[in-house]
Formats: C-alpha cells, structure tokens, sequence
C-alpha cells in the first residue's frame, strides 16, 4: 500500500462503512453491497468523478481492442470503478434494455435497478466501458477455488480459468487506453486482495478480510480518489484530445487519403473507429526533416510533437512483455500523417532498444539505409515529468539506453513496477517510441504473386546488408514485419522493419550464456530451434524463416492442392499442425520432419511446371534439407541420427475430400535409417545469404535466353483461404 498507493490515511473524522453483502454464496448477490461500499466512500471521499459500476450484464459495444477482431467475446469485469466526470464518460453508462442511465456526477441513484433479466439488485447497471475503467473488481463465492493466487495444481481449470479472465481485462485496458499499470481488486468471498499489473507482471497483497475489517480497503479507495492520472496508471504524455481535435482527426481519412484503398486511408478510417478514444501524443524529441533519417548524434536539440492518435493500427495480444501498439497517428506540427509505434523494452544493457539499433543501420550503412528500412523521424525512451514539477517547463537532454530522450527537465522514465521473479520470469521494462514516416501496408497486402516474391526479395537484401555492415540479425521475420510502401507519385517501396528483437553477434553471445529464450513468432521459428533446446540462434534460423513466411503466406493466398471448399478442413488442419499448433520445447515438430526430408510445404501451384514460384519453393526445400542434414550432424550423437516416429499421422497434399479420408490414407515423409556413418555437407547453404538471395533474385533475372521467367497469366492472389490463421503477437516469445 505505501510504496504503489500513495497518499494520507483516512482523517479521523472519516466514518468507515461497513459492507452490506447479502449473499457470500452467489456472486451476483454481493454485488450490490460492494457499489454501494464503493460509491459510499468515494462521496465521502470528495471524490465527483468516478462512480462504481456493475458491468457483469453488458459487453463493451465497442469493436475489440485485440487482435483478432472476428472473435465473439462476452467476457466483461463483474463491476469496475468508471471515470463519470464528463459527458463523453457519462454517455457510455448505457444498457441496451434500459436505455442511458441519468447519474449526476458523484451521487447514487434514487432507485435500485434490476439491470438483468436475473432480477438481482445492483446499485448501479451499466455496460462495460474499456475505455473508461480506472479500478476492476472480480468477484467470487469463498466456496469457490477460482482465485488465480496461491499455490494449486497444475490441472486447476477453475484456477487457470479465472486467471485468464483478468488477464483479458487487464489486456482490454492496456489496449483501449495508454497506461503504464492498473489497478485491480480480487475479491473472493469477504476477503480481497489488491493488485497492480503491468507489462512486468502483477504485485499482489497479502488476502485481507474487507468485511470485519473495511479500513484497509477504504484506504485504498480513499486513496485512489486523490492520486493523480499518473499515480493510477496513466501515461501522463498522453491526454484526452480537445473536441475539436477530435472531430479534425475523425474526418482525416476522408481528407488526407487520395486512394480509399491505401495504406494511410484504410489506417485512418480505422484510428477513427467509432467508440474508441482521441488521444494527444506530447512526444519530446530530437526530429529530423522530412525524408530525412533521424542521426540523433547530429541533430540538434529537442522539439514538441502533438500527435493525436485513435484506434491502433496493431496491438499486440499478451498482457505481458514488449505490449506493442502502433498508431497512424497525425502530427499537428507538421500537418502530416505519420506512423508511431509505443512498446516496452527490456532494461538490459544486452539488450538494445529498437532506436539503437536502427541508428546502428543508419551509421553502418549511410544512404543505403533508404532503400531498405522505413525512415525513423524521431524516437527514444518515453519521459515524463511528475506532478510537483509541473512549474518548470524547461527542456533538457537526458541520456538513456534507448536512446536521448528529451522531456521536460527533472523528467523521469516510464519504468515498470513490477520486479522479476526467482524464475527469472518478468523482468523490467521501459517505455520507448518510435516516430516513422511512412505508413505502409504489410506482406499480405501484396497484389499479386510476383510482388509476393519481390518483397520477400528485398527484405532478404535489407536483412543480407544489416548482417554484413552490422552484424545484426533481426529476431522476427514474420509477414507483419516485411513492410509494403505506396507514395502517391513514385514507385512502390518494401522495407524490412521491426528490429526491437535484433541483436549483434556480441549480444547473442551474452544470451547463450545468459539461457535466455529465442526471440521470434513461433509460427516462423526453425524446426531446429523448436526440437534443440540449447541450440545457439544463428543466421541460418532467419533464413528458414523466410522460407516459412513464404510458405505461409503462398499456403493462405496463392492457388495450391489444398484450395477449393473440399479441402479446407484438411487446409486448416494442415496450417494447425505445421505452424499455429504448439509443440512442446524440445519435442519432435511436424516442421522439424518435414525440413529434415525436403518436402515442400506448398504443391500444384497454378502451371507448376513453369511456375517461377513453383521452382523457388523447391530450391528453398532444398537448401533446408542440405542445413538440416548438418546441423543434426553437430546437434546429435551419430548413434541418434535418425528421424523420430511421427505421432498423429500428417496428411499428404494430395487433394483428398476430406480431413477423415486423407488421414487414412496419408503419405508421410520416409525416415531415414538409423545410421552411425552419416555424409554431412561441407557447408550448410543457409551459412550465409549468397544460395537464397540468388534463388529469390532468378524469377527477376534474365537468363541465358536473354529474357526473364515469365509469370503465368492466371496465376492471381486469391482471398485469405486460411482466415482463422493470423500471425501476431501471442507468438511472440516475451522479450
């Protein structure tokens, strides 16, 4: 309490309620006795904006603030402290049944309503309202073993279950709004515990008994009501934008985009998604001009940006870890669109923020760095100035891990609270951004199959110069990551981006001995890195990587064995267990065996035999096969080198009807017999980028004829076939 819940204790003229609960033994009947607990000390509290809710009736109407935006979640808080204290705020207090709740600010309602067709009494009904939230409160029977904390089984459903519904509301807030933790009470019974989470982990307190003894609960109320935005949680650089701001930045994609179909329109119409919150973005920080790459040893002093920024563009979906969100954002300085990207690095000095590493390829390859890379304008450590020093508006620089950042003198850094534990399991965090000019479409946006192989190609440059000239490796090559860039007047442009996970060969030397785990989106790690625990990651993981990305995105977008109503169920079931479905570290994976005998993942493209593609993705096969057969000679003893017996068999693509029939029938790859003389190439084809990037570059080449490849004329990109399948970030490893 007094380390992350700052502030006086109760004055002694303050008269404690006791909690009134009628029903210990069902959740629904302890609801009215908590909001009239709550809403009774935050009047005596002075408290005129927040109000406490019952929201077990009603989802948020609002799309979701997630990743995957088809799903159907009914999930809500069983009641939450809601900010009241303005009529955008008051609007939202809203059920479909009963119409708008008339609520004065600070003052309980006249009636009790009934809010729910269960008929239970609550003080206040009201419509679960992310973007509004200042305090959560679960609420569960004491006969019930569903609270996440203390020691169980590993097989506690109930236990496992009621953990994963706070993380989602703990997820949905981080997503709706800019915080750095938030607050939440776990109540079980008559007895609580009080919570902070961030994107570190959670502290928790000791259980305590609210009802015999409600003066540790009504501090902490007491409390709340007198912290300041900063002190609950919020990111104090980020406010709510003025109405006028607002509606400016709700009409922008019908204004400032010149193609409906392009990367900054279909950005902005979805920033201003109706229900989600305006924000103004205060971003202290050296700028370069425009087009221009940010060298911050350069440029000279700091400028204040207000950016204002709506919906996310992307939110990563794991509570914990880098917690990435990008915004099309709108800088009113420069009366331009621009593209920011908020995430939380680890505190290491192994491990480099995304700014360092980018300004290490701008510094080791110069102009090249344009061709390749999005152009980063401004970016560092977030800062922010506390609440006492508000009179000092000076500026000044501040040195930083993550790079200079510049915020108001006496600034501090936004850190989290949370520390790790004796598993090494969280560790801390700070907050940095990133200012990037262009606003880009992603891999799957390509038009057409050549376009698919293109961009691929120029990423593998990008990645081919970012290893020579620095010697970094990416960590995440993933469809997400490969960036596709239309400007209105010039040709289109491909980037690779997203090097918050790269490191140097000097780093990942720390990590190995550090046994950290891999970087990457699961989807997109090697086989080799998934069945060898111990592995070092090297350059060769990365280039497998782009064979799957490729694979991926062919398997879900291009004409193959698999398309057609008949096979999707076999196409589903095909992407579940090659990339989606998880293999238990150090197990034998369907991708390990498929590497391991070259066969290739995606057949019967439209005229295979002349298909450019077609002959890609069997050279790729083959340079992994050549890899595999080395790497397994280093990893394992000669007497282990065989393939492991495949569990579940695995159907071929061969076209069958259904999942049932190719099953019974199903081709696996042949196991190589076990040997103790195994032939290893001399040098592993993924060793270096030279074999791939000059399979990639020949459907662009001209050849001895004196012409290129030709691409068949049918051979189009055809709609997701594999819609259920996403790459994002709940693959991503927690670095």
């Amino acid at each position: 309490m007094e380390a992350f819940v700052p502030g006086e204790n109760l004055p002694p003229t303050f008269k404690i309620p006791k909690p009134d609960i009628a029903d210990f033994g069902n959740e629904r009947g302890m609801y009215p006795g908590l909001c009239a607990f709550f809403d009774e000390v935050f009047k005596k509290s002075g408290c005129a904006y927040l109000s406490a809710y019952s929201s077990d009736d009603y989802v948020d109407q609002v799309a979701l603030g997630l990743v995957d935006e088809g799903a159907d979640d009914k999930r809500r808080p069983n009641f939450a402290g809601r900010h009241t204290g303005t009529p955008k705020a008051r609007a939202t207090t809203t059920d479909a049944e009963h119409g708008p709740i008339n609520l004065e600010v600070g003052d309980a309602p006249d009636e009790v309503d009934s809010g729910s067709d269960a008929g239970d009494p609550l003080s206040l009904v009201s419509r679960t309202a992310w973007a509004w939230a200042e305090l959560l409160v679960e609420v569960n029977t004491p006969n019930k073993t569903s609270s996440p904390w203390g020691t169980r089984s590993l097989d506690d459903l109930e236990h496992q279950l009621a953990e994963g519904q706070i993380i989602h509301h703990i997820r949905e807030v981080f997503s709706r709004q800019h915080r750095i933790f938030v607050f939440i009470i776990d109540v079980c019974g008559p007895t609580a515990r009080l919570c902070l989470f961030d994107r570190a982990g959670a502290i928790v307190s000791a259980l305590f008994d609210y009802v015999d003894d409600p003066a540790t609960l009504a501090t902490f109320l007491y409390r709340f009501t007198k912290m300041s935005r900063a002190q609950r949680g919020h990111d104090p650089t980020a406010t709510l934008a003025t109405d006028a701001e607002e509606a400016h930045f709700r009409t922008l994609w019908k204004t400032v985009g010149s193609d409906p179909d392009s990367a900054i329109t279909r950005g902005l119409k979805k920033a201003a998604t109706p229900g989600w919150s305006v924000y103004a973005l205060d971003i202290f920080s050296p700028w370069s001009e425009r087009d221009t790459f940010l060298d911050a040893e350069d440029t000279k002093g700091p400028t204040h940006h207000r950016c204002l920024v709506g919906r996310p563009a992307y939110v990563g979906a794991s509570m914990l870890g880098k917690g990435t969100r990008c915004f099309v954002a709108w800088s009113d300085a420069e009366q331009s669109v621009v593209f920011i990207k908020d995430s939380w690095r680890v505190m290491s000095e192994d491990a480099p923020s995304e700014f360092d590493n980018y300004q290490l390829l701008y510094r080791s390859l110069g102009t090249d760095v344009y061709k390749f890379y999005p152009t980063v304008r401004a970016g560092g450590d977030v800062a922010y100035q506390p609440l006492q020093n508000t009179g000092d508006p000076a500026l000044s620089e501040h040195p930083s891990r993550g790079g200079r950042y510049y915020a108001t003198a006496r600034s501090a850094p936004q850190e989290t609270c949370s520390l790790g534990d004796a598993l090494h399991l969280a560790v801390p965090r700070r907050r940095s951004r990133l200012v990037l000019q262009q606003v880009c479409g992603t891999l799957e946006d390509f038009k057409h199959p050549p376009e698919l192989v293109f961009a691929m190609m120029v990423a593998l440059m990008a990645h081919s110069l970012a290893w020579s000239e620095a010697k970094l490796l990416h960590g995440d090559i993933s469809p997400g990551n490969i960036l596709i860039y239309e400007p209105p007047e010039r040709e289109t442009e491909y980037f690779l981006s997203d090097w918050d996970l790269a490191r140097t060969v000097d780093q990942l030397q720390c990590r190995r001995r550090s046994q950290l785990p891999h970087p990457g989106t699961w989807q997109f790690t090697s086989g080799l890195l998934q069945r060898y625990l111990h592995k070092p990651y090297e350059l060769a993981d990365e280039l497998e990587a782009f064979v799957h990305v490729l694979n991926w995105c062919a398997l879900k977008y291009l004409r193959h064995s698999l398309s057609g109503p008949e096979n999707s169920a076999l196409l589903s079931q095909t992407f579940h267990d090659f990339y989606d479905g998880w293999t238990v570290p150090g197990s034998t994976s369907v991708k390990f065996l498929w590497m391991r005998v070259g066969f290739l993942i995606v057949e019967d493209l439209d005229d295979a035999a002349c298909n450019p593609l077609s002959v890609l993705l069997g050279q790729l096969a083959a340079m992994c096969k050549k890899h595999y057969e080395t790497k397994i000679a280093e990893l394992e003893p000669p007497a282990v080198q065989h393939a492991s017996t495949l569990g579940p068999r695995i159907a071929s693509f061969g076209g069958a009807a259904d999942h049932g029939q190719c099953v019974s029938s199903a081709k696996q790859p042949p196991s190589p017999a076990p040997t103790t003389s195994v032939t290893v190439p001399a040098i592993s084809p993924l060793s270096s980028h030279e074999e791939m990037v000059g399979a990639f570059c020949a459907p662009f080449s001209v050849g001895e004829c004196g012409e290129a490849p030709m691409w068949p004329a049918d051979f189009v990109k055809v709609k997701d076939q594999v819609p259920v399948s996403a790459a994002h970030a709940s693959w991503v490893t927690h670095e």
